[in-house]
């Protein structure tokens, strides 16, 4: 309130107010108007008597403006592969910087979180003044769980093996939702299903995508599977030899390029075997089989082929003999 003090007695009480500058005033040309201003200011006020223009005085009032801002409330989603975060940096406006934080269960904390382990909720930042109270800011935090493909594996299979599951190969916790990469090209899945029957013995790698969410980046894991051939005992095979012959290396009469390392089984008891050699020596004409088998491996069965033989008797053209005829002789039976 001024009072005018260059013409006494007042006169009107016809005033007139001028405030000056007008920014963050409630209105410039009334006696007492509220005043907001956002950064510090210097109003002038300039009161004229309308009704005397010569009677008329001003004067100046500082207001300086004490910033307590904590931000604005706000809500957020966070992966929780997000790695540490500074809370403030998430705060809304222009929040003024010195205050303090508390996590949902109301525990002070220097505002740093990690996603991986925090607690969801609501975190609040307060900043206090003496001249201006105390002012609160909210955060409101929901932690996502990120994408899972599950963890790498390498594992063999016999290239007989046909719809094998990719899937339970995978390692961890994976999430259902992924899609399978065929990053050889085999050809050979289908729906996340593999036929080692359609590829050749070798390693091929195939890989589980897991896409990303509106918070979380997308995740994958590569399966490595190794296929072996499996053993071969050759294919049954059939086979003749003169009961004269003696000792007859029986694995080289099968088909089919035979595994060696196997084993023979006499099926009738004809003959002797000692390791692959067959000794039909004294065996009676007739047919006998033979059983070669190559054991199973860590991921292959065992397999089988038959040796079919059929002895047969040694032909007997008699001995070496002479004969003296006459030229005469008509004809003679050399039998």
């Amino acid at each position: 309130t001024f009072e005018i003090g260059y013409c006494t007695p007042v006169i009107s009480n016809n005033l007139k107010y001028t405030w000056t500058p007008a920014a963050g005033l409630s209105a410039a040309n009334i006696k007492d108007p509220k005043a907001t201003p956002t950064q510090n200011t210097l109003y002038t006020i300039d009161i004229v008597d309308v009704d005397h223009p010569q009677c008329r005085v001003s004067g100046q009032v500082q207001i300086n403006v004490l910033n307590v801002v904590p931000g604005e409330d706000t809500s957020r989603t966070l992966c929780k592969t997000n790695g540490n975060i500074d809370l403030f940096t998430l705060l809304k406006g222009t929040p003024q910087t010195g205050g303090t934080w508390k996590n949902p269960a109301g525990t002070g904390f220097n505002g740093s979180i990690n996603p991986a382990t925090a607690q969801g909720g609501t975190y609040t930042y307060t900043i206090s003044d003496p001249n201006c109270g105390t002012q609160v800011s909210r955060i409101t935090l929901t932690f996502q769980d990120p994408p899972d493909a599950g963890l790498p594996r390498d594992t063999t299979f016999c290239n007989t093996k046909t719809n094998i599951n990719l899937f339970p190969l995978l390692k961890g916790s994976p999430d259902v939702n992924g899609t399978w990469v065929d990053n050889n090209g085999t050809g050979a899945v289908n729906s996340g299903v593999f036929d080692a029957t359609k590829v050749s013995p070798g390693t091929y790698r195939f890989t589980y995508k897991v896409p990303a969410t509106a918070y979380c980046p997308a995740a994958q894991t590569t399966v490595s599977i190794t296929v072996v051939a499996p053993p071969n005992a050759g294919t049954n095979t059939l086979a003749s030899a003169c009961n004269s012959a003696g000792s007859i290396n029986i694995f080289n009469l099968l088909n089919g390029d035979p595994d060696a390392g196997g084993t023979w089984t006499n099926n009738n008891n004809a003959g002797t075997i000692t390791g692959n050699v067959l000794d039909i020596t004294g065996v009676a004409n007739g047919t006998y089989s033979y059983t070669y088998t190559v054991p199973a491996s860590a991921w292959c069965a065992g397999t089988k082929a038959t040796l079919t033989l059929t002895v047969v008797e040694q032909p007997d053209a008699g001995k070496n003999g002479g004969l003296i005829i006459c030229q005469t002789t008509p004809s003679v039976n050399l039998f």
